[in-house]
Protein backbone atom coordinates (compact mmCIF):
# COMPACT_ATOMS: atom_id res chain seq x y z
CA UNK A 1 0.00 0.00 0.00
CA UNK A 2 2.93 2.82 0.62
CA UNK A 3 4.19 2.08 -3.11
CA UNK A 4 0.72 2.59 -4.24
CA UNK A 5 0.77 6.33 -2.00
CA UNK A 6 3.94 7.22 -2.95
CA UNK A 7 3.05 6.77 -6.76
CA UNK A 8 -0.46 8.54 -6.09
CA UNK A 9 1.66 11.56 -4.22
CA UNK A 10 4.51 11.97 -6.81
CA UNK A 11 2.60 11.76 -10.04
CA UNK A 12 3.95 9.59 -12.91
CA UNK A 13 7.55 10.12 -12.11
CA UNK A 14 9.56 7.02 -13.17
CA UNK A 15 10.70 6.13 -9.55
CA UNK A 16 7.24 6.22 -8.25
CA UNK A 17 5.80 3.64 -10.93
CA UNK A 18 9.49 1.43 -10.06
CA UNK A 19 8.21 1.65 -6.79
CA UNK A 20 4.83 0.95 -7.17
CA UNK A 21 5.43 -2.07 -9.62
CA UNK A 22 7.89 -3.39 -7.14
CA UNK A 23 4.77 -3.55 -4.24
CA UNK A 24 2.83 -5.03 -6.94
CA UNK A 25 4.92 -8.35 -7.10
CA UNK A 26 5.95 -8.50 -3.57
CA UNK A 27 2.16 -8.52 -2.15
CA UNK A 28 1.41 -10.69 -4.93
CA UNK A 29 3.53 -12.93 -2.94
CA UNK A 30 2.90 -11.99 0.23
CA UNK A 31 -1.05 -12.49 -0.66
CA UNK A 32 -0.46 -15.84 -1.49
CA UNK A 33 1.71 -16.82 1.55
CA UNK A 34 -1.11 -15.23 3.71
CA UNK A 35 -3.92 -17.54 2.64
CA UNK A 36 -1.36 -20.94 3.02
CA UNK A 37 -0.99 -19.52 6.07
CA UNK A 38 -4.46 -19.57 6.83
CA UNK A 39 -5.23 -23.19 5.37
CA UNK A 40 -1.75 -24.32 8.29
CA UNK A 41 -3.78 -22.48 10.90
CA UNK A 42 -6.94 -23.80 10.01
CA UNK A 43 -5.55 -27.52 9.86
CA UNK A 44 -3.85 -27.20 13.23
CA UNK A 45 -7.18 -26.34 14.93
CA UNK A 46 -9.72 -28.47 12.52
CA UNK A 47 -9.52 -31.77 11.94
CA UNK A 48 -7.82 -31.84 8.51
CA UNK A 49 -9.53 -35.28 7.74
CA UNK A 50 -12.58 -33.72 7.66
CA UNK A 51 -12.77 -32.08 4.35
CA UNK A 52 -11.62 -34.23 1.13
CA UNK A 53 -8.37 -34.57 0.06
CA UNK A 54 -8.93 -33.63 -3.16
CA UNK A 55 -10.13 -29.95 -1.71
CA UNK A 56 -7.21 -29.20 -0.34
CA UNK A 57 -4.95 -30.53 -2.96
CA UNK A 58 -6.59 -28.00 -5.06
CA UNK A 59 -5.50 -25.37 -1.83
CA UNK A 60 -1.71 -26.54 -3.03
CA UNK A 61 -2.71 -26.46 -6.70
CA UNK A 62 -3.63 -23.21 -6.87
CA UNK A 63 -1.28 -21.69 -4.58
CA UNK A 64 1.31 -23.44 -6.26
CA UNK A 65 -0.29 -21.92 -9.91
CA UNK A 66 -0.74 -18.32 -8.35
CA UNK A 67 2.89 -18.09 -6.64
CA UNK A 68 4.36 -19.69 -10.46
CA UNK A 69 2.43 -17.26 -12.56
CA UNK A 70 3.64 -14.14 -10.42
CA UNK A 71 7.09 -15.31 -10.76
CA UNK A 72 6.90 -15.31 -14.55
CA UNK A 73 8.41 -12.29 -16.63
CA UNK A 74 6.02 -12.76 -19.19
CA UNK A 75 4.22 -10.57 -16.40
CA UNK A 76 6.10 -7.57 -17.69
CA UNK A 77 5.72 -6.09 -13.90
CA UNK A 78 8.76 -3.24 -14.72
CA UNK A 79 6.97 -2.67 -18.22
CA UNK A 80 3.51 -1.16 -17.97
CA UNK A 81 2.05 -5.37 -17.34
CA UNK A 82 0.65 -7.70 -19.55
CA UNK A 83 -3.39 -8.26 -19.18
CA UNK A 84 -3.53 -11.79 -19.48
CA UNK A 85 -0.75 -12.74 -17.10
CA UNK A 86 -3.23 -10.57 -14.76
CA UNK A 87 -5.98 -12.08 -15.39
CA UNK A 88 -4.51 -15.39 -15.51
CA UNK A 89 -2.79 -15.15 -11.85
CA UNK A 90 -5.78 -13.27 -10.13
CA UNK A 91 -7.90 -15.84 -11.31
CA UNK A 92 -5.68 -18.59 -9.82
CA UNK A 93 -5.98 -16.22 -6.47
CA UNK A 94 -9.33 -15.57 -6.42
CA UNK A 95 -9.95 -19.53 -7.32
CA UNK A 96 -7.80 -20.17 -3.99
CA UNK A 97 -9.32 -17.76 -1.89
CA UNK A 98 -12.72 -18.86 -2.80
CA UNK A 99 -11.31 -21.81 -1.54
CA UNK A 100 -9.94 -21.16 1.77
CA UNK A 101 -12.93 -18.89 2.56
CA UNK A 102 -15.30 -22.05 2.26
CA UNK A 103 -12.85 -23.93 4.59
CA UNK A 104 -14.16 -21.18 7.81
CA UNK A 105 -17.45 -20.75 6.21
CA UNK A 106 -17.60 -24.63 6.82
CA UNK A 107 -16.51 -24.73 10.28
CA UNK A 108 -19.26 -21.98 11.54
CA UNK A 109 -18.35 -21.35 15.22
CA UNK A 110 -16.70 -25.04 16.09
CA UNK A 111 -14.54 -24.77 19.13
CA UNK A 112 -16.20 -21.12 19.97
CA UNK A 113 -13.33 -19.35 17.55
CA UNK A 114 -15.96 -17.78 16.08
CA UNK A 115 -13.69 -18.14 12.59
CA UNK A 116 -16.64 -18.33 10.18
CA UNK A 117 -16.11 -14.36 10.37
CA UNK A 118 -12.79 -15.21 8.34
CA UNK A 119 -14.72 -16.04 5.48
CA UNK A 120 -16.68 -12.60 5.85
CA UNK A 121 -12.90 -10.85 5.69
CA UNK A 122 -11.77 -13.54 2.93
CA UNK A 123 -14.51 -11.98 0.73
CA UNK A 124 -14.60 -8.36 1.92
CA UNK A 125 -10.84 -8.65 1.15
CA UNK A 126 -11.56 -9.57 -2.95
CA UNK A 127 -14.42 -7.47 -2.79
CA UNK A 128 -12.06 -4.60 -2.74
CA UNK A 129 -8.49 -6.27 -4.45
CA UNK A 130 -10.61 -6.96 -7.77
CA UNK A 131 -11.81 -3.57 -8.66
CA UNK A 132 -8.47 -2.43 -8.32
CA UNK A 133 -6.96 -5.20 -10.56
CA UNK A 134 -9.44 -4.41 -13.15
CA UNK A 135 -9.32 -0.52 -12.96
CA UNK A 136 -6.64 0.94 -10.93
CA UNK A 137 -4.10 1.32 -14.14
CA UNK A 138 -7.01 3.75 -16.27
CA UNK A 139 -9.14 4.91 -12.54
CA UNK A 140 -6.09 5.35 -10.33
CA UNK A 141 -8.59 6.61 -7.54
CA UNK A 142 -9.76 2.89 -7.32
CA UNK A 143 -6.45 2.09 -5.98
CA UNK A 144 -7.87 3.16 -2.40
CA UNK A 145 -9.98 0.29 -2.32
CA UNK A 146 -6.86 -1.30 -1.20
CA UNK A 147 -7.77 0.78 2.29
CA UNK A 148 -10.79 -1.43 3.41
CA UNK A 149 -8.86 -4.32 1.27
CA UNK A 150 -5.77 -3.48 4.16
CA UNK A 151 -8.04 -2.82 7.23
CA UNK A 152 -10.01 -7.05 6.09
CA UNK A 153 -6.10 -8.53 6.18
CA UNK A 154 -5.84 -6.47 9.84
CA UNK A 155 -8.43 -8.13 11.16
CA UNK A 156 -8.07 -11.36 10.28
CA UNK A 157 -4.67 -11.31 11.68
CA UNK A 158 -6.46 -9.81 14.62
CA UNK A 159 -7.92 -13.42 15.03
CA UNK A 160 -5.50 -15.40 14.41
CA UNK A 161 -3.82 -13.71 17.09
CA UNK A 162 -6.60 -13.66 19.33
CA UNK A 163 -6.62 -17.76 19.02
CA UNK A 164 -3.11 -17.07 20.97
CA UNK A 165 -5.22 -16.25 23.87
CA UNK A 166 -7.86 -19.16 23.91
Amino acid sequence: MVPRVVHHLSGDSERGQWWLNLGLIVSSLTMTVFYIILVRIWTLLFDPTSISSVFMLLVALFSFIRLALCVFPQNKWFSGGDIKWSFARNLAFLVLGGLVAFLYASIGNTGGYGLWKMAVAIVISFACYLPVTIWAKTKPAVGMLMIPKTLAYIWMIAMGLALLNV
